[in-house]
Parts: C-alpha cells; sequence; structure tokens
C-alpha cells in the first residue's frame, strides 16, 4: 500500500479514453463505493479508478465483507423458510404462508446473484 496517499499532493495527470458503455461500467462501479462519495453526494470517480490501481488488496477485503454478509442473510433467510415449511407440515399454515415461502425464495435468488456478480468482479 501506497503510505499517505490521500494527503499528497497529486501534481501528474494521466488521460484515458472509455467507451460510453465503459464509462458507465465505471461509474456504476463508483457509486457503489462508499469511499468515492463527497459529503455533498457526488461521486469521485479518479479516487475510485486509484484505489482500484493503487489499493486492490482493500478491494478485495471490501468484497469478501460483502459476500460474508450476503451469505449471512441468506442464512437468515434459510431459517425464515425453515420455519414456515414447519408450520405448513403441522398442517397449522395458511395460503399467506405460501405467499411468504415464494418470496423469502425471491429474496434468495436476489441475493445470490448478487453474490455471484460480486465473486465474478474479483
Amino acid at each position: 500500500m501506497i503510505p499517505a496517499m490521500n494527503s499528497c499532493k497529486k501534481e501528474k495527470y494521466i488521460g484515458i479514453r472509455l467507451s460510453e458503455k465503459e464509462y458507465q461500467m465505471v461509474k456504476s462501479e463508483a457509486e457503489h463505493d462508499p469511499d468515492c462519495r463527497s459529503k455533498s453526494g457526488t461521486i469521485n470517480i479518479s479516487k475510485f479508478i486509484r484505489n482500484r490501481v493503487l489499493m486492490p488488496e482493500r478491494n478485495a477485503i471490501r468484497v469478501e465483507r460483502k459476500m460474508e454478509d450476503l451469505i449471512f442473510q441468506i442464512r437468515k433467510i434459510g431459517i425464515n423458510i425453515h420455519q414456515v415449511t414447519r408450520k405448513m407440515d403441522s398442517e397449522f399454515g395458511e395460503l399467506s404462508d405460501i405467499q411468504v415461502l415464494k418470496e423469502e425464495q425471491k429474496k434468495i435468488e436476489d441475493l445470490l446473484k448478487e453474490l455471484i456478480q460480486l465473486y465474478a468482479r474479483r
């Protein structure tokens, strides 16, 4: 890691050209990085690129934390599904419980998609 990178005066300029699609991808990634937002909510794409290039281990840690959080959420949803299933098996279930199961299953699918996308970015 580069020591005191944030406190260094940035004197050198590097320009790159991106297609519209590439720019939108970089911008989208920067929007999801809380370190690249100012207090006013604007996005600092230069800071995002510096962080990605100069501190790649930081990004790996962030992805790991996000993956752990997603796995935790999936476990919680799995417990909810198990409770509803037990209720249905004991014949105390209602039609609304089936709707809850469908909603929980949809949450798992969404979280798994997010997890796959995070893993693919690594």
